[in-house]
């Protein structure tokens, strides 16, 4: 029988690590479900592009993501932005601005980053929806429901916004990134 200088067997520390790691797994686990269970409301701060906002809800700011779309990069760090980027951006801010800058966010999920990633209301306006519909952004094929890549097939359809272009300055978000 092993027996450490506290007079603890082995064993029982390890037991005791096991369920300590255990614990607190599971506590993370209960607040991303939390995180993602939740509402946001408040006043726009700040548009960073055409799929990505600053919210602040009276005691904190939150960065969203739009769920279930990607628009068009707008030039960072130096480096172009994609034909339609800038449009897209002045189409959600027109938005916003019509709505009097106040949202509601669904979220649904957190990324990496740590933004908050959901469906963005604005003036009872699903915003996320709009953009695609509108031929702003990309149902992102990897998250989208049958409804935003719906809503993309009848913008390419009737090449409306960024549809319009010329298929060589089409070049999805996510591949536009990796060059």
């Amino acid at each position: 029988m092993l027996i450490t200088h506290w007079g603890c067997h082995i064993r029982e520390l390890m037991m005791m690590k096991i369920f300590q790691w255990g614990f607190a797994a599971a506590m993370l686990a209960l607040s991303t479900t939390a995180i993602a269970n939740t509402t946001i409301e408040g006043v726009v701060v700040s548009v960073f592009d055409g799929d990505t906002i600053e919210v602040l809800d009276g005691r904190a700011t939150h960065k969203v993501r739009f769920a279930e779309i990607d628009c068009p990069e707008v030039g960072k760090r130096g480096r172009h932005g994609q034909p339609w980027g800038k449009r897209a951006t002045n189409e959600a801010k027109m938005k916003l601005r019509l709505a009097g800058e106040r949202v509601t966010v669904t979220v649904v999920d957190t990324d990496r980053y740590g933004r908050s990633i959901g469906t963005v209301f604005a003036g009872g306006l699903n915003l996320n929806e709009h953009l695609v519909a509108e031929g702003h952004c990309w149902a992102y094929s990897r998250y989208a429901g049958d409804r935003m890549i719906a809503l993309e097939r009848r913008a390419r359809q009737d090449r409306l916004g960024l549809w319009s272009l010329p298929a060589s300055e089409r070049i999805p978000p996510w591949d536009w990134r990796r060059q």
